[in-house]
Protein backbone atom coordinates (compact mmCIF):
# COMPACT_ATOMS: atom_id res chain seq x y z
CA UNK A 1 0.00 0.00 0.00
CA UNK A 2 1.61 2.95 -1.00
CA UNK A 3 0.22 6.87 0.29
CA UNK A 4 0.82 9.90 -1.60
CA UNK A 5 0.49 13.24 -0.33
CA UNK A 6 -0.23 16.57 -2.68
CA UNK A 7 0.89 20.07 -1.00
CA UNK A 8 1.24 22.74 -2.28
CA UNK A 9 0.44 26.57 -2.09
CA UNK A 10 -3.43 27.54 -2.43
CA UNK A 11 -4.99 26.50 -5.90
CA UNK A 12 -1.67 24.68 -7.05
CA UNK A 13 -4.01 22.25 -8.49
CA UNK A 14 -4.19 19.11 -5.27
CA UNK A 15 -7.36 18.24 -6.53
CA UNK A 16 -8.36 18.91 -9.75
CA UNK A 17 -4.91 17.97 -11.10
CA UNK A 18 -4.42 15.31 -8.48
CA UNK A 19 -7.65 13.80 -9.08
CA UNK A 20 -7.67 13.87 -12.82
CA UNK A 21 -4.02 11.80 -12.47
CA UNK A 22 -5.57 9.46 -10.26
CA UNK A 23 -8.15 8.89 -12.85
CA UNK A 24 -5.57 8.11 -15.40
CA UNK A 25 -3.29 5.44 -13.57
CA UNK A 26 -6.69 4.36 -11.93
CA UNK A 27 -8.87 2.62 -14.61
CA UNK A 28 -9.65 -0.19 -12.37
CA UNK A 29 -10.57 1.88 -9.34
CA UNK A 30 -7.60 0.61 -7.11
CA UNK A 31 -6.05 4.11 -6.22
CA UNK A 32 -8.29 6.21 -4.00
CA UNK A 33 -8.05 9.59 -4.09
CA UNK A 34 -9.25 12.03 -0.89
CA UNK A 35 -8.92 15.92 -0.55
CA UNK A 36 -8.51 17.03 3.08
CA UNK A 37 -10.53 20.01 2.55
CA UNK A 38 -13.74 17.57 2.27
CA UNK A 39 -12.72 15.21 4.65
CA UNK A 40 -12.49 18.42 7.38
CA UNK A 41 -15.68 20.34 6.54
CA UNK A 42 -17.34 16.93 7.21
CA UNK A 43 -15.95 17.37 10.90
CA UNK A 44 -16.84 20.98 11.09
CA UNK A 45 -20.52 21.68 12.86
CA UNK A 46 -23.40 23.03 11.24
CA UNK A 47 -22.53 26.76 12.05
CA UNK A 48 -20.08 27.36 10.01
CA UNK A 49 -20.66 27.52 6.13
CA UNK A 50 -17.74 26.86 4.58
CA UNK A 51 -13.80 26.45 5.48
CA UNK A 52 -13.00 29.76 5.31
CA UNK A 53 -15.86 30.90 7.52
CA UNK A 54 -14.53 28.17 9.81
CA UNK A 55 -10.65 29.73 9.35
CA UNK A 56 -12.13 33.04 9.90
CA UNK A 57 -14.09 32.71 12.88
CA UNK A 58 -12.02 29.81 14.74
CA UNK A 59 -8.59 30.85 13.58
CA UNK A 60 -5.71 29.44 12.32
CA UNK A 61 -4.96 27.23 15.23
CA UNK A 62 -8.51 25.09 15.38
CA UNK A 63 -8.32 25.03 11.38
CA UNK A 64 -4.72 23.39 11.41
CA UNK A 65 -6.00 20.70 14.35
CA UNK A 66 -9.29 19.89 12.04
CA UNK A 67 -6.91 19.45 8.91
CA UNK A 68 -4.63 17.03 11.08
CA UNK A 69 -7.72 15.11 12.78
CA UNK A 70 -9.21 15.08 9.14
CA UNK A 71 -6.02 13.48 8.38
CA UNK A 72 -5.36 11.24 10.59
CA UNK A 73 -9.13 10.00 10.40
CA UNK A 74 -8.58 9.07 6.94
CA UNK A 75 -5.16 7.37 7.41
CA UNK A 76 -6.90 4.89 9.91
CA UNK A 77 -9.11 3.67 7.94
CA UNK A 78 -6.99 3.21 4.73
CA UNK A 79 -6.27 -0.49 3.11
CA UNK A 80 -4.70 0.63 -0.22
CA UNK A 81 -2.97 2.94 -2.26
CA UNK A 82 -4.26 6.50 -2.04
CA UNK A 83 -3.59 9.61 -2.85
CA UNK A 84 -4.16 12.82 -0.77
CA UNK A 85 -4.78 16.28 -1.75
CA UNK A 86 -4.20 18.63 1.45
CA UNK A 87 -4.60 22.64 1.99
CA UNK A 88 -2.32 25.24 0.75
CA UNK A 89 -1.19 25.86 4.02
CA UNK A 90 -0.28 22.21 5.11
CA UNK A 91 3.81 23.26 5.45
CA UNK A 92 3.00 25.23 8.33
CA UNK A 93 1.31 22.65 10.50
CA UNK A 94 4.03 20.75 12.29
CA UNK A 95 1.86 17.67 13.21
CA UNK A 96 0.56 16.87 10.01
CA UNK A 97 4.16 17.49 8.11
CA UNK A 98 4.82 14.89 11.05
CA UNK A 99 2.11 12.62 9.95
CA UNK A 100 2.84 12.81 6.57
CA UNK A 101 6.67 12.08 6.68
CA UNK A 102 5.74 8.90 8.10
CA UNK A 103 3.39 7.87 6.46
CA UNK A 104 3.47 8.17 2.85
CA UNK A 105 5.43 10.18 0.12
CA UNK A 106 5.24 14.19 -0.28
CA UNK A 107 4.83 15.60 -3.63
CA UNK A 108 4.66 18.95 -4.28
CA UNK A 109 2.93 20.82 -6.82
CA UNK A 110 4.92 23.83 -7.88
CA UNK A 111 3.30 26.39 -9.59
CA UNK A 112 4.64 30.14 -10.70
CA UNK A 113 3.76 32.94 -7.97
CA UNK A 114 2.22 35.32 -10.63
CA UNK A 115 -0.32 32.54 -11.78
CA UNK A 116 -1.26 31.22 -8.10
CA UNK A 117 -1.73 34.94 -6.95
CA UNK A 118 -4.04 35.67 -9.68
CA UNK A 119 -5.73 32.10 -9.39
CA UNK A 120 -6.57 33.11 -5.39
CA UNK A 121 -7.69 36.67 -6.28
CA UNK A 122 -9.98 35.27 -8.56
CA UNK A 123 -11.56 33.72 -5.68
CA UNK A 124 -11.97 37.00 -3.44
CA UNK A 125 -9.65 37.77 -0.73
CA UNK A 126 -9.26 34.85 1.51
CA UNK A 127 -8.42 35.64 5.40
CA UNK A 128 -4.61 34.93 5.10
CA UNK A 129 -3.90 37.94 3.16
CA UNK A 130 -3.23 41.49 4.37
CA UNK A 131 -6.14 43.49 2.69
CA UNK A 132 -3.78 46.57 2.75
CA UNK A 133 -1.73 45.07 0.32
CA UNK A 134 -2.55 40.76 -0.92
CA UNK A 135 0.05 40.92 -3.57
CA UNK A 136 3.08 42.15 -0.82
CA UNK A 137 1.43 39.94 1.59
CA UNK A 138 0.90 36.69 -1.16
CA UNK A 139 4.55 37.36 -2.05
CA UNK A 140 6.29 36.81 1.57
CA UNK A 141 3.84 33.91 1.81
CA UNK A 142 4.76 32.35 -0.89
CA UNK A 143 8.41 32.96 -0.68
CA UNK A 144 8.10 30.86 2.76
CA UNK A 145 5.49 28.10 1.66
CA UNK A 146 7.42 27.45 -1.13
CA UNK A 147 10.97 27.16 0.03
CA UNK A 148 8.88 24.42 3.17
CA UNK A 149 7.27 22.54 0.50
CA UNK A 150 10.44 22.17 -1.02
CA UNK A 151 12.49 21.32 2.03
CA UNK A 152 9.47 18.41 3.37
CA UNK A 153 8.64 17.28 0.18
CA UNK A 154 10.13 13.63 -1.49
CA UNK A 155 9.34 14.73 -4.86
CA UNK A 156 8.61 17.98 -6.70
CA UNK A 157 6.40 18.52 -10.13
CA UNK A 158 6.19 22.00 -11.71
CA UNK A 159 3.18 22.30 -13.40
CA UNK A 160 2.32 25.14 -15.85
CA UNK A 161 -0.38 27.29 -16.77
CA UNK A 162 0.70 26.35 -20.09
CA UNK A 163 -1.00 23.12 -20.26
CA UNK A 164 -4.59 21.82 -19.69
CA UNK A 165 -5.58 19.92 -16.76
CA UNK A 166 -5.25 16.98 -19.04
CA UNK A 167 -1.46 18.02 -19.61
CA UNK A 168 -0.28 18.72 -16.39
CA UNK A 169 -2.34 15.51 -14.95
CA UNK A 170 -0.25 13.26 -17.20
CA UNK A 171 3.13 14.96 -16.27
CA UNK A 172 1.71 14.05 -12.02
CA UNK A 173 0.40 10.81 -13.05
CA UNK A 174 4.14 9.62 -14.34
CA UNK A 175 5.40 10.97 -11.07
CA UNK A 176 2.52 9.04 -9.51
CA UNK A 177 3.37 5.82 -11.53
CA UNK A 178 6.75 5.39 -9.99
CA UNK A 179 5.55 6.09 -6.42
CA UNK A 180 2.53 3.44 -6.27
CA UNK A 181 4.19 1.20 -8.61
CA UNK A 182 7.85 0.66 -6.94
CA UNK A 183 9.88 1.54 -4.91
CA UNK A 184 12.37 4.14 -7.35
CA UNK A 185 12.36 7.26 -5.89
CA UNK A 186 10.64 10.39 -7.43
CA UNK A 187 12.58 12.98 -9.03
CA UNK A 188 12.07 16.95 -9.46
CA UNK A 189 10.01 17.28 -12.80
CA UNK A 190 10.48 20.51 -14.37
CA UNK A 191 8.99 22.68 -15.76
CA UNK A 192 8.61 22.60 -20.27
CA UNK A 193 10.43 25.35 -21.67
CA UNK A 194 7.74 27.72 -23.95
Amino acid sequence: MAIVYLVGIKHSGKSSVGKEAVSLLNPTGSISFFDTDDLATALMDARHASLRQFYREQGKEAFMDLEYRATAGLLAQLSGSTVIATGGGACDNDPLVNLMRTSGTIVYLSVEEQVLFERIMAHGLPPFLDPADPRASFHALYLHRDALYRQISDCVVSLSDYRSILGNAQILADCLRKIVGSEEPCREIPLEQH
